[in-house]
């Protein structure tokens, strides 16, 4: 679909590339299709919540980040 080839574009930008002519013919097939799209609708889920608190350190130095080597 000109959805996956233009990068998982949205159908109302679909429709403007299609509508000046940047797509050739047949674009208007799938445009307003309500087919779900894997890859987007794993782009939208929210991580679920662990229930683990975090901390903010309330003085500095109170916590400290380093990377090893």
């Amino acid at each position: 679909s000109w959805h996956d080839r233009c990068g998982h574009l949205n159908p109302a930008g679909v429709t403007r590339l299609g509508k000046s002519g940047r797509l050739g013919k047949g674009w208007e097939e799938n445009v307003g299709s309500k087919a779900k799209c894997i890859p987007c609708l794993e782009g939208k889920t929210r991580r679920k919540n662990t229930g683990e608190g975090t901390t903010r350190a309330t003085r500095p130095f109170e916590v400290i980040s380093v990377d090893l080597w």
